[in-house]
């Protein structure tokens, strides 16, 4: 399992070293797979209309990832950094390419 850019050099061009943060776009269905974009791709809506594309997700880990990330408020990180010790902290099997 891994999170990466669709496109790295666009994302890496939109991100701000100074602060990321996901927004309240974050949905989680009932079902418990990831809301889906007209493409098909589940994905995480970062502020900023930057987009992470999600490979399919065992219901567990969905669910992990709802209370890592606050579902419904953003949650703030000073650097990217500090994103990924967070997500590695609760996620040490996942890798997170940003």
């Amino acid at each position: 399992m891994y999170i990466e850019e669709i496109d790295p050099s666009a994302f890496l061009e939109l991100i701000s070293l100074e602060t990321l943060w996901l927004d309240h776009n974050l949905h989680i269905d009932f079902d418990g797979s990831l809301l889906r974009n007209s493409l098909g791709l589940e994905f995480v809506n970062l502020s900023y209309n930057r987009m992470v594309h999600l490979p399919p997700m065992p219901s567990e880990l969905l669910s992990r990832l709802k209370t890592l990330f606050l579902y419904g408020s953003p949650f703030e990180y000073k650097d990217i950094e500090a994103f990924r010790q967070r997500v590695w902290k609760q996620f040490p099997k996942l890798s997170l390419h940003l």
